[in-house]
């Protein structure tokens, strides 16, 4: 390890991504108190949605309701239940592209429904409002179609008034995704093949460098260094587009062990962290 790390030398400060996910604290205790469904759970849905931008190579910093947008192209809210006026005027002035997830903007300071009804305030960005909404077991799916795409919603619907049309729907046409110029927002929990299908498009959308990876892998850009980590139990072979990127490694090489790592340096280019 010594010996890698002096081939490396010091690493540039890391920069920031232009994707971020808001994480909120107080998101993470109202639903602990206010589940209103068996399988709903915070911090799975979070940690779905950094899995499956990490699966496309994509570095990903997560910031809070508080933190600035400034800097960003995409920012990614899994569920923010209560939307404060400061987040809201941020979001206002802000360039970046915004995905909200279900149950965004359901619930008053005081855990109430507002009286305009979800998504609050954010209705002043995106016109439509959940009528009503249900939630399903942790196995339900409900099947429907994104750009082509076979997806499904599963553990929460809501279903919306307005004069949008949906980008993704179910079989029976209930609206599972809507989008007013920079706000996206989803009503369900979107499997595995919707968050790739979605995130692609987002991502390509705002011309963020996609590198897809094998199951175990994960890319980290830092300034002019780019290291691979296997995480899977055999060894994993890189994308032939990270080898030919790589040429010649500091550390490891295009194969990698169980837990080994390999690191190139990207000859100065720019990086997914300098924005």
């Amino acid at each position: 390890a010594a010996a890698d790390l002096a081939r490396i030398g010091a690493a540039p400060a890391g920069g920031k991504s232009p994707v971020a996910i808001v994480f909120d604290y107080a998101a993470h205790w109202l639903f602990e108190a206010q589940p209103q469904g068996a399988a709903w759970s915070y911090p799975a849905l979070v940690f779905e949605w950094y899995a499956a931008l990490r699966r496309f190579g994509v570095d990903v910093d997560f910031i809070g309701p508080d933190d600035t947008l400034d800097g960003r192209a995409i920012i990614l809210c899994p569920s923010l239940p209560i939307l404060s006026g400061a987040m809201m005027a941020k979001i206002k002035s802000s360039s970046a592209l915004f995905l909200f997830g279900p149950r965004t903007g359901s619930k008053t300071t005081s855990l109430t429904i507002p009286p305009m009804l979800a998504p609050g305030p954010l209705q002043e960005l995106i016109a439509l409002r959940a009528a009503y909404s249900e939630s399903f077991p942790a196995d339900h799916r409900e099947p429907g179609d994104f750009a082509g795409a076979e997806i499904a919603g599963r553990i929460w619907l809501d279903h919306v008034e307005t004069t949008l049309k949906p980008l993704a729907a179910t079989k029976d046409g209930a609206g599972l995704l809507y989008r007013q110029d920079k706000i996206a927002l989803l009503t369900c929990v979107p499997d595995h093949a919707f968050l790739a299908a979605l995130f692609f498009a987002l991502l390509s959308e705002r011309d963020i460098e996609l590198s897809p990876l094998p199951a175990d892998l994960r890319l980290r850009r830092r300034g002019e260094f780019s290291f691979v980590f296997n995480y899977g139990p055999e060894e994993a072979a890189l994308p032939p587009a990270l080898v030919a990127e790589a040429g010649e490694f500091l550390v490891g090489d295009k194969v990698l062990p169980p837990a080994g790592v390999a690191c190139w340096r990207s000859g100065g280019g720019r990086s997914q962290s300098d924005v």
